[in-house]
């Protein structure tokens, strides 16, 4: 049904009506943005990645074939330009499991109080999906998209292997070794997954805060959401099983699906005008 919607909706915003095109775009747009944010780990990076995908897609509604899947056809391009953008400074800081696990050692385990047990709480939240973010970031861009699209967001093999330009095969391949590696360190090292592991959130809480990776005020990872991403992708799911998701995974699909306050602002300053 939101594939026909869609086409619909772009046949509408070709023919010149703007307020189609603004619903198909606002359609999909908390969607690239819970992408991007994954990709970059900061909230101005995934903005600007997401507008700088709002132009491409509006720009090349016109090339769009009624033989297509949009959805596809519209993950193709967000691919395509999250591996070719610019690499940003955290993809250089943080660059392998090694690495990462080496920066978690050597930060001293130290708790900070906070003032009542509810904001004690959201610190605990947001070093959790800060740090599994950081994780997320060891992984290549290429297997970093897998992930993202094919383990958190279970785009099945069908689409995910369209959307990569790769057999199906292929795809499931890839995606299984992106699991493992990052299955491997987190069995390792998170006590998120294994309560023997040692780097346990709490007794990170004033580290994380010293290097500023995480504002007890701003609460950077908390706020704009209204679910989860289990809840979001459940309905959406394109195939039905019975699988029990592994820790790893159930880590990041608990955690928000955003749904930024300003992207109706931040559309208003684009030139919402097909070519």
């Amino acid at each position: 049904m939101m594939e026909k919607e869609d086409i619909e909706l772009l046949k509408s915003a070709i023919d010149g009506s703007k307020k189609d095109l603004e619903t198909l775009i606002v359609r999909h747009y908390d969607f690239i943005y819970n992408v991007a944010i994954r990709m970059v780990f900061y909230k101005q990076d995934a903005l600007d990645l997401t507008q700088d995908i709002i132009v491409k897609i509006i720009t090349n509604l016109s090339s769009f074939q009624e033989n297509q899947n949009f959805k596809g056809w519209l993950y193709r391009i967000t691919v395509n330009h999250f591996l070719n953008s610019k690499k940003r400074p955290i993809e250089k800081s943080v660059s392998s499991f090694s690495g990462y696990g080496n920066g978690l050692d050597n930060i001293k385990d130290s708790y900070f109080e906070a003032e009542n047990p509810i904001e004690s709480k959201l610190i605990l939240e947001e070093i959790k999906i800060s740090c599994t973010r950081g994780m997320l970031m060891c992984l290549s861009r290429p297997q970093r998209l897998l992930y993202i699209f094919g383990e958190i967001l279970e785009i099945d093999h069908n689409l995910g292997a369209y959307i990569f330009d790769i057999t199906k095969e292929n795809y499931r391949k890839k995606l299984s070794r992106t699991r493992n590696d990052l299955q491997n360190f987190m069995n390792k090292k998170c006590s998120l997954v294994n309560s023997n592991n040692p780097c346990k959130c709490r007794n990170k809480t004033k580290g994380f805060i010293d290097n500023g990776w995480i504002d007890p005020k701003e609460k950077t990872f908390t706020k704009e959401y209204n679910q989860l991403v289990s809840e979001v992708i459940r309905p959406l799911s394109e195939h039905l099983d019975n699988e029990i998701p592994n820790a790893s995974k159930k880590i990041f699909q608990e955690q928000p699906f955003y749904n930024p306050d300003n992207k109706y602002e931040l559309l208003k300053d684009l030139k919402l005008e097909t070519i």
